[in-house]
């Protein structure tokens, strides 16, 4: 008699959603090495470049860098991190999609066990607002964020001036 295998679930371990609400004052995920990739064909570097009040060639030249695997990206500043940040985020209502989506990265969401390590780093993770699975596809699909509502005291700096 042939053993029946037992169906895996289709579901992701997620599928019941998570909980994650930037933390006031934290910015541990602005301030930690890596790269930050820009998506070129939907314009993010230009939009970055015009809030910094640059010409996309300036900016291109002063802050990003180019390759094969990468695309078009962003590495870390002078004194690590985003090269963007300096006493809060200076391009926050440009943000690249991927500040726009973190921690809702398909790296980090791949396991309970990788959710709960990155939950270890990022003080938000299981915390605030709840984001259903079908509002986590979306921001997997680039069609969301995880940060839409502004927290008070999350610390954001815009070009010209404090808000």
């Amino acid at each position: 008699m042939k053993k029946v295998k037992p169906r895996l679930s289709q579901e992701p371990w997620y599928a019941t959603g998570l909980r994650f609400s930037c933390q006031p004052d934290c910015h541990k995920c602005c301030l930690r090495e890596g790269i930050v990739e820009l998506r070129e064909g939907e314009g993010e570097d230009r939009r970055l470049a015009e809030a910094l009040g640059l010409s996309l060639k300036a900016f291109r030249g002063k802050f990003t860098d180019k390759d094969d695997m990468n695309g078009r990206f962003m590495e870390d500043g002078p004194h690590g991190g985003c090269p963007l940040w300096r006493d809060g985020c200076r391009v926050y209502d440009v943000r690249p999609s991927q500040c726009r989506s973190y921690p809702f990265w398909p790296e980090i969401l791949k396991s309970r066990r990788s959710w709960e390590k990155e939950g270890r780093f990022c003080p938000g993770i299981g915390t605030g607002r709840w984001y259903s699975r079908s509002e986590i596809a979306a921001i997997l699909a680039g069609e969301g964020e995880a940060t839409a509502e502004r927290k008070e005291g999350v610390k954001r700096r815009v070009v010209g001036g404090e808000e």
